[in-house]
């Protein structure tokens, strides 16, 4: 009985010291345990469905982590694992479940955030366009007609919604070195109405062109006028008109080309327009001219809504220095209209409102109320009353 009581004993004693041994193992050499987080995880999708894409960018997520000190400060955030799984999904917009694996089997995982995440997938697609030529670094030495493009089109891909903002396809052109019968192997880019070019794959993703010379032709880089029509709607007004490009290279020959100074741009109505506004629109360009590049231009309208102002303002009677002068009125109400930041600095000391009896002969009359010392874009929308009777002497 004792020899066994004593077996026992001997146990419990190395238990205790094994113990001891790896705690002092784990808080020596390992560190104690400590809690970290780990910010801008990023999510990796899982079983994308064939010939889709994912139009957003996912969430990246924060993980809250613990393991030992001297294990856990050595890990970076992208040796966590976080994925959604994408199987059985078709083209829509889904929230779904983050699943996050730690890196090491001591390194444990708490609690990350979000838990979900929004997915958009769409279809990929394509669309097929011609490629068009813009030149860059145009001389007076050579001047290059329609150059040969080989391919003539190319294919575009990506998700049905970035297709919709494709505008063109081209090839860069640079003039500066080029000479007659140069062929050219030139990288395609794309041209978008918003945003970037990201998630938008072209192929080929190269064109040859081939520079032909054009025999007795002149070029002239005129601006670009923007023939603008109409009123915006009711209590707006136009703020600003640009045009992009605002110059074109003309070619042509020389009796036409050189007398050109400018070119209009078809009408642009901007009749009831209440918001900024851009408008794509064909140059007018003269018969036997051509132009280089697109003959298209994109007229951007800046449209803003009217303030008016009210004021009194005393009125003054303009009369020879040898008459005498009296008016049944001594002020006049006046409501001025104009964009909001030129109303609020304009200094309204400048105003002057007037009638005038400088030529005229002893009598009594009834003369137009003027106002004068208005900026510009500012316009009288009343004078009450508009006029003044007025008797000199």
């Amino acid at each position: 009985m004792k020899n066994f009581l004593r077996k026992v004993l001997d146990i419990r004693v190395l238990s205790v010291i094994f113990a001891i041994a790896l705690w002092y193992y784990v808080i020596g050499v390992q560190g104690p345990t400590i809690e970290r987080s780990f910010e801008g995880v990023p999510v990796v999708p899982l079983n994308i469905p064939s010939e889709s894409f994912i139009v957003n960018e996912i969430e990246p997520v924060t993980i809250y982590a613990e393991g030992p000190s001297k294990v856990i400060l050595g890990i970076k955030p992208t040796d966590f694992t976080a994925v959604v799984n994408l199987s059985g999904k078709e083209t829509g917009e889904y929230y779904l479940n983050v699943e996050v694996r730690s890196p090491l089997s001591n390194i444990t995982v708490e609690s990350y955030t979000p838990s979900t995440v929004k997915v958009e997938i769409e279809k990929l697609s394509s669309i097929t366009l011609p490629v068009s030529v813009a030149f860059e670094n145009v001389s007076e030495t050579f001047f290059p007609e329609n150059p040969n493009v080989f391919p003539s089109t190319v294919t575009v891909f990506g998700p049905e919604s970035r297709l919709k903002d494709v505008e063109k396809v081209f090839v860069s052109v640079d003039l500066k070195n080029a000479k007659e019968g140069d062929s050219l192997n030139l990288p395609v880019q794309l041209s978008v109405k918003e945003g970037t070019v990201e998630n938008l794959y072209v192929s080929p993703s190269t064109c040859i062109v081939q520079l032909l010379s054009a025999k007795n032709e002149v070029i002239n880089i005129v601006p670009v006028i923007p023939d603008v029509m109409g009123s915006p709607y009711s209590g707006f007004g136009i703020r600003s008109v640009s045009v992009t490009p605002s110059t074109i290279t003309l070619r042509g020959d020389i009796k036409i080309v050189s007398q050109i100074k400018s070119v209009k741009t078809k009408t642009v109505d901007v009749s009831n327009l209440t918001k900024n506004t851009d408008i794509k629109v064909e140059l007018v360009v003269p018969e036997g001219v051509s132009v280089m590049g697109e003959t298209q231009c994109t007229v951007r309208v800046g449209i803003e809504a009217f303030s008016t102002r009210s004021f009194k303002i005393l009125l003054t009677v303009l009369h020879g220095s040898d008459r005498t002068a009296t008016t049944n009125i001594d002020a006049v109400e006046l409501v001025l209209i104009g964009f909001k930041d030129i109303l609020d600095s304009f200094d309204y000391s400048a105003l002057k409102v007037n009638v005038d009896a400088t030529n005229l002969l002893p009598g009594r009359y009834e003369l137009p109320i003027t106002v004068s010392g208005l900026p510009s874009g500012v316009f009288v929308s009343t004078i009450n009353p508009s006029s003044a009777e007025v008797i000199i002497y």
